[in-house]
């Protein structure tokens, strides 16, 4: 028999009948077996055994033979009703044709009938049965008659409703398309005009009209999948570099579009094919870095460091730019930092003053090296070992005591017992490079302060092209600290603004939350002077400035911390005034405008702030002959700012009314009135000192670092003028004059012309803050608007608009919300506090959490996919932070550490080599401290302490 019968060569007349045992036939009187009926058109047999033959044979045959002919019928009536339940359950049909003899067929169905069912017997389906060809659905009333409106927002898309064609079919495509041009004046659709851009761009030779088509097809997407929109941009980008191998901006367009579209594995090779076909483009290289940088699977320190070798090495060999080696060397630097290899970034630091400023920097100290150990350290590692403490918080706390301590290289005969703190010559010599021109040494000075945390109080100097700041670069909150040298801020707001910082600094740094900043600290004071005396002339008073400024911002904080002693107030006094006697330009007035401003922290307007001022412009105006009064004016302009903040309007009107009319006579203690015709005569004075300032041409196409320092003469006068005019003149002059001095003042491709602009419009915030005369805060809202579009970073109109008591949260989201960047995201985050504590104070506050969800979806919203923000590790913390104070969550969300894990991972994603990170992971995901631990490991990050060490040290 063969095993499949239906196939076989021929069929058998006769059956040998193999009678069955009673025992193996036991099963089919088993109530729970139901008969299956036989296919191939054989009977049904009954269980019980009984044998009713050719009758039921036959009847069956004509049955299937009439189905046979009505199941074309049945089969429409069955389609017709289909929600109608059957009656009866349909019969399977013959496997055979029956297309042989009759009397085979009687024979085979005789011998068929003889056959007892047994478990030999089966039968093979070899006809499609029509059944299977249909499928049950639901009955037309159980469809709902309703449509639902698409709620998600679409580009460029209005309401229209989604049916089966719009679905399923290909031509509401070409109908969408057809449809876009409706409505427009040309009335071309929307193919059409990418035809056109297509083929105007094949027959002109520039690459303007590749872009443009590129810009088209970008803004007019055609696919809902962004995948889709980006490989069909990329497509564009690629034909036009065909003919444009060497046009710079398609080639950043790109460096883009190949990260939209292609894995991070496939980048790295398309931009490396590119490096080897032109080694000396800096845009490559960056791009290499960057990719390999900020992916989760490429990101090794050492790797990275190498390609950093590689790229600078093949740089300097082909460009010779000091700026391109600038650039690169802070790329470098940064990296070092943030990953937590704080002893290469000294050591870089080291090497590249002695190299390019001078060999005997700090006079032969060994100003960036540490000894092996600290006692105090050693103590506070005992303490923290023997607390009881979780291990994952034991780990986390000597980590951040370690890295407090041991930031400098260990330079010394004798091995260390970290051998990490041990940098040789030979580990750094391929990242750094002698400058070709010297006149940049400076600029190397001002960059590495501010690597090295120092808070600048104007970033003005950041538009020259190697200090333009990336986003992953602002990751510390010491940058908002430039906040406590304005002298018009709120000092009710200094503790919650001092407390945001002390939250998100890290160590090291010269903060004094963390330990061991006292060492930091002197490092920065120690760096600064030395860096002073290798330069002269207005270049060392810059440096000495900052060094003042920075004992300012250190006395803001100690007035937060609790009441100035005299012994502290004695110990800065000392500082400065030992400064001044090193310094060759102690008679310079802008170190007593800052020595006077540190008086005034400390006491306020006393005896000896007016002291300091009176003496110095005495001192000054005894002179026979002195042509710059430059100094002059800006001392007595910043000394008329303290009065104006004191509310002493009268006095400060008499002495610009001196300073215009007779500096010779002027005396901060005089409260003299003055008259109107000397008010006016003084005005027309300050006017005639503006008109031969603006008569000097100052077009320039580069701009030195120094002057973005140094407060020019023509910014002098326009503040005087402005100062003056504003306190005996109304607001719609005064406004009309600025208005006109920012349209003179029209190149925003001028560097020159841009700092002015930023300070006119500093000088109009403090107008506006002074409260010289009234403004709605409607105009108030168009003046920070029109300042924050063109400098975005201006600290000033941040501060102003984010603390102003006035301003609903709605207005000040909506215009910090235009222009976002971290430090306003930071003062925004602090003035959501700020109102939360006054929310508190009042008896009917309905919800105490409102601000809580506002700043956390503003922070979610500045790290979306799409944001420039998105790799700023600071704000990544920050948003942790925030998610781990919330309030208890609803019934069925996840808890607070679920999401804090969640979101840990998308900053890893976004950051992977900042260690920070992995830090606040320790504590806000404590159930990840093992894969965070491999991950530092695995990306070889800087690690200080490991738990097994510390196991040890606290059984010990």
């Amino acid at each position: 028999m063969s095993l499949f019968p239906a196939y076989s060569a021929g069929v058998t007349s006769s059956i040998v009948q193999v009678p069955a045992k009673p025992s193996d036939l036991a099963w089919l009187t088993n109530q729970s077996f139901i008969a299956i009926p036989t296919g191939g058109g054989g009977t049904s047999e009954k269980v019980d055994g009984d044998d009713d033959g050719g009758g039921a044979s036959s009847e069956r045959e004509e049955g299937d033979s009439s189905r046979r002919d009505r199941s074309h019928t049945a089969h429409k009536r069955k389609k017709k009703h289909h929600h109608r339940k059957k009656g009866g359950k349909r019969h399977r049909k013959r496997a055979s044709s029956g297309s042989g003899s009759g009397s085979d067929v009687v024979a085979e169905e005789v011998s068929r009938a003889d056959v007892k069912v047994s478990e030999h017997d089966y039968y093979t389906d070899v006809e499609a049965l029509r059944i299977y060809l249909t499928v049950e659905t639901l009955y037309r009333p159980a469809c709902p008659r309703y449509k639902l409106g698409p709620y998600r927002f679409r580009q460029g898309v209005g309401h229209r409703s989604r049916g089966k064609a719009q679905r399923y079919f290909r031509h509401f495509r070409k109908w969408r398309e057809e449809g876009d041009g409706e409505g427009k004046l040309d009335g071309t659709s929307t193919g059409d005009k990418e035809m056109e851009l297509e083929k105007a761009a094949k027959r002109d030779s520039s690459v303007e009209k590749w872009l443009e088509y590129y810009r088209y097809k970008r803004d007019h997407p055609r696919h809902y999948d962004s995948y889709q929109n980006h490989k069909a941009e990329l497509a564009i980008v690629e034909r036009a570099m065909q003919r444009h191998p060497d046009d710079e901006d398609l080639l950043g367009l790109y460096l883009e579009g190949i990260v939209k579209v292609h894995p991070t594995d496939e980048v790295l090779e398309l931009i490396q094919k590119q490096i080897k076909l032109d080694n000396t483009n800096v845009q490559l290289w960056d791009a290499l870095i960057a990719n390999k940088q900020s992916s989760m699977a490429q990101c090794i320190a050492p790797n990275v460091l190498k390609l950093y070798e590689k790229s600078i090495r093949a740089l300097f060999l082909a460009k010779r730019s000091d700026e391109v080696m600038l650039k690169f060397f802070k790329k470098c630097a940064i990296f070092c930092r943030q990953a937590g290899l704080w002893e290469q970034f000294f050591a870089l630091v080291q090497l590249t003053i002695s190299m390019n400023v001078s060999t005997n920097f700090a006079s032969g100290k060994p100003l960036f090296a540490s000894p092996e150990q600290y006692g105090q350290l050693v103590e506070y590692e005992e303490l923290i070992l023997k607390s009881g403490l979780p291990m994952n918080e034991i780990w986390l706390r000597v980590e951040k005591l370690r890295s407090a301590f041991h930031f400098l290289p260990f330079q010394g005969s004798q091995m260390c017992s970290d051998p990490q703190r041990m940098v040789l010559q030979e580990d750094i010599i391929g990242f750094v490079y002698p400058l070709i021109n010297k006149e940049y040494a400076f600029d190397l000075v001002i960059l590495i302060l501010k690597m090295m945390k120092y808070p600048f109080e104007s970033c003005s100097f950041e538009s020259c092209s190697f200090f333009q700041p990336e986003a992953y670069e602002s990751d510390h909150s010491e940058q908002i600290l430039p906040l406590f040298l304005h002298l018009t801020r709120d000092r009710k707001v200094d503790p919650i603004v001092l407390n945001l910082i002390k939250e998100l600094s890290t160590p090291p740094s010269f903060i004094n939350t963390n330990l061991a900043f006292e060492s930091y600290l002197d490092v920065m004071r120690e760096f600064l002077v030395s860096a002073a005396e290798h330069f002269s002339d207005a270049k060392n008073i810059i440096l000495l400035l900052l060094y003042l400024r920075l004992e300012r911002i250190l006395l803001a904080f100690d007035r937060n911390a609790g009441p100035l002693t005299d012994q502290r107030k004695k110990a800065t006094r000392t500082r400065v005034k030992n400064l001044l006697k090193k310094s060759r330009y102690q008679n310079n007035l802008n170190f007593y405008i800052e020595y006077g401003l540190i008086e005034y922290e400390m006491e306020g307007m006393g005896p000896d702030c007016l002291k300091i001022f009176n003496t110095s412009v005495q001192v000054f105006c005894a002179q026979d002959d002195f042509m710059d009064d430059n100094d002059l004016f800006s001392l007595v302009l910043k000394f008329v700012e303290v009065l104006l903040k004191e509310d002493r309007r009268n006095q400060a009107i008499a002495i610009m009314t001196k300073l215009a009319l007779n500096p010779r006579t002027i005396s901060f203690d005089s409260t003299d009135d003055v008259s109107d015709p000397s008010k006016l005569l003084a005005l027309q004075k300050f006017n005639d000192r503006v008109t031969r300032s603006l008569n000097v041409d100052c077009h320039a196409e580069h701009m030195p670092v120094e002057r973005y320092f140094v407060t020019s003469p023509l910014a002098n006068n326009i503040r005087a003028y402005l100062y003056y005019l504003s306190l005996i003149k109304s607001k719609a002059e005064t406004i009309k004059r600025i208005d006109g001095f920012l349209f003179h003042f029209n190149d925003l491709g001028d560097p020159t012309h841009r700092f002015i602009r930023e300070q006119i419009y500093e000088i109009f915030l403090k107008i506006l803050e002074f409260r010289l005369d009234e403004f709605t805060n409607d105009h108030f809202l168009q003046v920070i608007d029109r300042v924050l579009h063109e400098f975005p970073e201006n600290l000033t109109a941040i501060r102003m608009c984010s603390f102003s008591e006035s301003l609903t949260w709605f207005q000040i989201r909506t215009i910090l919300g235009k222009h976002l960047t971290t430090k306003s995201i930071l003062l925004m985050v602090t003035s959501a506090r700020i109102r939360t504590l006054y929310t508190k104070d009042e008896a009917d506050k309905t919800d105490d959490q409102v601000y809580k969800r506002r700043t956390l979806n503003l922070l979610k919203h500045s790290l979306r996919r799409d944001s420039p923000l998105r790799q700023n590790a600071l704000l990544w913390r920050l948003y942790i932070r925030e998610l781990f104070d919330q309030p208890a969550l609803p019934q069925g969300g996840n808890n607070v550490l679920e999401q804090c894990k969640r979101t840990l991972y998308l900053a890893l994603e976004a950051c992977p080599w900042n260690k920070m990170l992995y830090l606040d992971g320790a504590f806000f995901a404590p159930q990840e401290l093992s894969q965070l631990l491999d991950l530092l490991m695995e990306k070889q990050l800087r690690i200080h302490a490991i738990p097994e060490e510390l196991e040890i040290l606290r059984d010990e």
